[in-house]
């Protein structure tokens, strides 16, 4: 049985987590035993730890302060070494700029792989700023060089990383999703759900789930409502925005006095909404990947989104959902996309079945087995 030793800076609901959880949950538990460390104490308002207890994953925390990781990761390296003689690791598997950091400073003795949730040249600028973000893009890279293999979430992100790092071996593994979560309501469970949310029936719905910032782009998506739609007309869709983040007063009083737009904060689990919007809104300016969009696609919910290179990566099968999309930060674009989805929709049965087979949690951990094996293998000969 081969010991995979999974670092992570918290056990928080965020997509990298999430992913890392599916991974887990499709292990061979006969071939794989899954160790978890978390490098810094969990958010206690968005911890998932006891959902990986509860998968029989061994988890274990070092608390360390965000100073510690920055300016001493030797440190650390040497605290999670202890850790992983302990429990006979094989494998040192990353998900992170920290976590990174510290395993390209353990010993070589373990076969040691990053997943590569973003296209760190954007998502750090965009997260930090141009000084800060630019400093990590270039420690991240150097760091990253020092580790055995890397598996990226798309093609776009595959492609960036063979160009920054033309030796480093880098697969392609797309992100899954654990389908049985994610269906079509039916109308009666729809009007019920519309119930409990407190959100009016038949009504058009936009829903648009992420973080508040710049990354995510809420204000492009505020403007084009609001160039495509009256204030306050009671037959205008509804616009809703799941998640709050460092632009959540900014996009308030970008949409004070248009009663039709509802920010509801952050939502543990964004299932109940998708399932009874008729679209999802996404202008995201760098994403790894995207889960929120099939989620969305999985409960036969159409998406507007952005052109970048991951969301056209897995729409280019669908003409009528590539339609739909628009050029990063053009508001006159996505008005129109607002309006033309009003009025025509699209018929999703297919499209869902498909995505399903596509982008599955047992296919995804499926890849990272086969991955674990070749490289255990290719380091012990």
């Amino acid at each position: 049985m081969r010991t995979i030793l999974y670092i992570v800076n918290q056990l928080r609901k965020a997509g990298p987590v999430v992913v890392l959880h599916d991974i887990i949950r499709y292990l061979n538990r006969s071939e794989f035993r899954p160790v978890i460390v978390k490098l810094m104490e969990d958010d206690p308002d968005r911890s998932i730890t006891p959902l990986f207890v509860e998968m029989g994953a061994e988890v274990y925390g070092l608390d360390c302060s965000f100073a510690e990781l920055e300016l001493n990761p030797a440190k650390v390296a040497r605290k999670v070494e202890r850790l992983a003689e302990r429990c006979g690791a094989d494998i040192v598997h990353t998900h992170g700029y920290h976590p990174v950091l510290v395993a390209a400073r353990m010993k070589k003795r373990y076969v040691r792989m990053e997943t590569l949730h973003c296209i760190c040249r954007e998502d750090f600028v965009f997260s930090k700023g141009m000084l800060v973000g630019r400093y990590m893009n270039q420690r991240y890279l150097r760091n990253l060089a020092r580790l055995d293999a890397a598996a990226a979430i798309s093609q776009s992100v595959r492609e960036f990383y063979r160009m920054a790092l033309p030796h480093m071996d880098v697969r392609l593994i797309y992100n899954g999703v654990e389908t049985c979560r994610f269906k079509k309501a039916t109308a009666a469970s729809r009007t019920a759900l519309r119930e409990k949310l407190g959100l009016p029936q038949g009504r058009t719905l936009f829903v648009s789930v992420g973080t508040l910032s710049h990354r995510k782009d809420p204000v492009t998506v505020i403007e084009a409502y609001k160039k495509a739609f009256r204030s306050n007309d009671d037959q205008a869709p509804l616009l809703v925005f799941l998640g709050k983040g460092p632009l959540a007063e900014s996009c308030g009083k970008l949409a004070a006095g248009w009663g039709n737009m509802i920010f509801t904060g952050y939502v543990f689990n964004p299932d109940e909404y998708l399932q009874v919007a008729d679209y999802s809104v996404c202008a995201s300016r760098s994403e790894g990947f995207g889960l929120n969009i099939i989620e969305s696609l999985l409960c036969g919910v159409p998406t507007i989104c952005s052109d970048i290179g991951p969301f056209t990566e897995f729409l280019s099968p669908y003409p009528a959902l590539r339609s739909l999309q628009f050029r990063v930060g053009i508001v006159e674009e996505l008005k129109e996309k607002l309006l033309e989805a009003n009025r025509s929709p699209i018929d999703m049965t297919d499209i869902s079945e498909d995505i399903g087979n596509r982008f599955s949690a047992q296919q995804m951990a499926s890849g990272y087995m086969e991955l674990y094996k070749e490289l255990t293998k290719r380091h012990e000969e």
